[in-house]
């Protein structure tokens, strides 16, 4: 009894560790995302979010949703961005952009972004304490890379905007934006 109850503890350790080969998780890092920018001066960051091998991702509330059709059936593409990003003080803000143009998408070219009554292209913000949504007046975004190494597009570049509350009765100043290898 005990003989067939080792050949068996045996055989099973020879086959959990065949397939521990099958099944091994590699937790080194292959992706990361971030999007900054400093709001009336003020920098906020988004915390990196990491993909690591077989797609599991650290951080997924704080993943950008990010969407983009790049060549649809009328020839433009769409850019949606959409980040939680957080100040050393511990304020925190959305930034949301939303890009349309001709597809295909041009590296270092200005994207105009304005208000949404008159672009198609805009831009918002909201800040933790603040219950107005800021709206953009007026502003731009521009791809500076676009790697296509992988089996999915990661785009990198800046942004600027002016955004003010509906009311006009307050505005934010939205500079040196950056957002690095978004897919």
């Amino acid at each position: 009894m005990k003989k067939s109850f080792l050949l068996l503890l045996l055989g099973m350790v020879v086959i959990l560790t065949s397939m521990s080969k099958c099944f091994s998780l590699t937790w080194d890092v292959v992706e990361h995302s971030t999007v900054s920018a400093k709001v009336n001066g003020e920098l906020f960051e988004s915390a990196p979010t990491y993909t690591y091998e077989g797609g599991i991702i650290l951080n997924p509330y704080e993943h950008p949703s990010i969407s983009l059709d790049v060549q649809n059936e009328f020839g433009y593409f769409g850019f949606d961005l959409s980040r939680k990003a957080y100040s050393e003080a511990g304020d925190t803000c959305w930034i949301n952009i939303s890009v349309y143009g001709t597809a295909p998408i041009e590296l270092n070219k200005k994207y105009p972004i304005g208000n949404l009554e008159e672009s198609q292209s805009y831009a918002s913000l909201s800040l933790s304490g603040n219950a107005s949504v800021f709206r953009s007046t007026e502003g731009y975004m521009t791809f500076t890379q676009l790697d296509e190494e992988n089996d999915y597009n990661q785009y990198s570049g800046v942004f600027e905007f002016v955004a003010e509350t509906s009311d006009s009765d307050s505005t934010v100043f939205v500079t040196e934006g950056t957002f690095e290898k978004l897919n």
